[in-house]
């Protein structure tokens, strides 16, 4: 969006809507997104979320920075694993008749 401005970004994705993206997903995207990308380029979105971070905010040391970064780590492991294991399920199940699949809407 920020490169080609919303219209390209909307036209590609109606091209890969179906395959590449959820058509639900998509058509929300379509109706909407224009508004929210407008609204997110203001500074409200970041404004809010760090308006919600408790106080006094959390920070973590250097001595514990490794510990955190290894915690993040493993927990985007677990989450590709889980990504992978319902990709290759999918795929069992929705690519066996000859057309082609649709994406998941999980």
């Amino acid at each position: 969006n920020r490169m080609v401005g919303f219209s390209a970004a909307a036209d590609a994705l109606r091209r890969r809507r179906g395959r590449a993206y959820d058509p639900e997903v998509a058509d929300a995207f379509l109706a909407d997104g224009e508004s929210w990308l407008r609204e997110l380029a203001t500074g409200t979105a970041w404004d809010a979320v760090m308006a919600a971070e408790p106080s006094p905010p959390l920070c973590i040391g250097e001595a514990k920075l490794d510990d955190c970064l290894s915690a993040f780590a493993d927990a985007v492991i677990v989450a590709l694993s889980l990504v992978s294991v319902r990709t290759r399920s999918y795929q069992r199940s929705n690519g066996a008749n000859g057309q082609a699949p649709v994406a998941p809407t999980w």
